[in-house]
């Protein structure tokens, strides 16, 4: 149970608790020192609870129609009694707690604009975003580039961060072992096969293997497995699968390389991936597209930029076998150590209570 005598905070998410990384490991690294209410939404999967914090999880089986304003009623009765400090985590229509609660003092967290393919239909909503952030006290966001779009300056930075989930040496010297986890939808996965395809293809006695953990929409997966085979890559490239990040270890302590594919667009340029945070971090070295979030983490230390051709993956993985003697492990994992879920929650979503609690 939460200590009743610690600092309030009430975190409100219409998503289900456990769903927004960054939510969880806030809450896992504050419950000591706040204490934190979530009111979250049971969306019918499996309910998540965590000691020291509490979870409330509003009905969410109404009709389509009925169920956001249920949850709405339930925030704003929470946000009306509660004392202190309330963080808004963004969706469409949230401002209205502010509006009809303007004696509380709340932030706007942001962990994303749009990533519509439609840019009519992605500007309009990233222009919803930019009107509701300017009812709150605060907002908080997680990049420099969506602080930039938002363009307020009650925006303050709450970065991406990530665990170290392996602790296991590497040996960059032993084979190559690349890593791709997470989701397939909308990263031109086709794409990054055929680049490991061209350098397959100039390395054929090089000791290789690619994992790929994850899914996307109905029958990517298939189809990467069909593409895959096409290719004739059956041999070195295994798909596993949604993985839970609980069981994601192996992978991380078998790999040496994480390769962080990002499609180069408008819409994904200031989203930082959190798997270029949990490569290197767990002393994998990472091979990025260049978008401009992955410009502001990747250093010659933990990995390289390319470009999100077959092309240009195939030279960034040539570019690493020439430099991997020269890698250093401690150096590499050291590079974002500032990174990890404690330093974030206590480096910069404390001092934005702070203030929030001082105006």
């Amino acid at each position: 149970m939460p200590n009743v005598n610690l600092p309030k905070l009430l975190i409100i998410d219409k998503e289900q608790f456990g769903q927004l990384t960054d939510l969880y490991k806030w809450c896992e690294n504050l419950r000591e020192e706040y204490n934190i209410t979530v009111l979250t939404a049971n969306h019918g999967r499996k309910v998540m609870e965590m000691d020291g914090v509490n979870v409330r999880y509003v009905p969410f089986n109404f009709p389509y129609m009925i169920r956001g304003i249920i949850y709405i009623l339930y925030a704003l009765c929470t946000s009306a009694f509660f004392k202190g400090p309330i963080l808004v985590e963004y969706f469409k229509g949230c401002s209205v707690l502010k509006l009809l609660c303007p004696w509380r003092k709340m932030i706007m967290d942001v962990r994303t604009f749009s990533i519509e393919a439609d840019a009519d239909v992605r500007n309009s909503a990233d222009a919803a975003l930019r009107k509701e952030s300017r009812r709150f006290d605060l907002v908080s966001t997680l990049s420099k580039g969506i602080a930039g779009k938002i363009g307020l300056d009650t925006v303050r930075l709450l970065p991406l961060g990530a665990d170290v989930i392996s602790t296991e040496p590497k040996d960059y010297m032993k084979g190559l072992n690349l890593l791709y986890i997470g989701t397939f939808t909308n990263r031109k996965l086709d794409v990054m096969l055929r680049g490991i395809k061209l350098f397959r293809d100039r390395h054929l006695n090089l000791p290789m293997s690619v994992d790929i953990v994850g899914d996307g929409l109905p029958g990517m997966l298939d189809e990467l497995k069909k593409q895959s085979k096409e290719l004739g890559l059956e041999e070195i490239v295994k798909f596993h699968g949604y993985v839970p990040l609980t069981q994601v270890k192996p992978f991380f302590d078998r790999c040496n390389v994480g390769l962080s594919f990002v499609p180069i667009t408008s819409y994904y340029e200031h989203q930082p991936p959190t798997k270029t945070f949990e490569y290197v971090l767990s002393g994998l070295f990472c091979i990025a597209t260049a978008t401009g979030a992955n410009k502001e983490i990747i250093t010659p230390e933990n990995g390289l930029l390319i470009q999100d051709t077959p092309e240009s993956l195939c030279d960034g993985l040539e570019q690493y076998l020439a430099i991997r003697p020269g890698i250093n492990e401690t150096t590499l994992r050291a590079s974002l150590s500032d990174s990890n879920w404690n330093s974030i929650a206590h480096n910069y979503l404390v001092p934005i209570l702070d203030e929030l609690s001082q105006k």
